[in-house]
């Protein structure tokens, strides 16, 4: 909190944009390329409690990790799995400026 009482608001991080339809485009370090397709950037839309839950079945945070960023980006696993780690970190802050927008 601010000084004021007003609760500070972080500046949006210069590789994410934040669309009206709450959804972000989390920008990649490091673009991945499977089968000839090229991906530069992941769309995550905001988790749903159905979205949480289903990833509470999930033994191992990065297997959490990745398989929540699959089924709210909707890309297929195996681009996700050819993330970087610092892309994770991103797409996994993003998610969490979603869960608490």
């Amino acid at each position: 909190m601010a000084e004021n009482g007003q609760e500070e608001i972080e500046p949006t991080p210069e590789w994410v944009t934040r669309n009206d339809d709450e959804t972000s485009v989390v920008r990649l370090k490091k673009p991945v390329t499977i089968a000839g397709i090229e991906y530069a950037e992941v769309t995550i839309r905001e988790p749903t409690v159905a979205d949480l839950r289903t990833m509470d079945k999930i033994q191992g945070e990065m297997a959490k990790a990745a398989g929540l960023i699959a089924r709210l980006s909707g890309l297929p696993v195996p681009v996700i799995n050819k993330l970087r780690g610092a892309d994770l970190e991103r797409i996994s802050e993003e998610i969490e400026h979603l869960k608490n927008a």
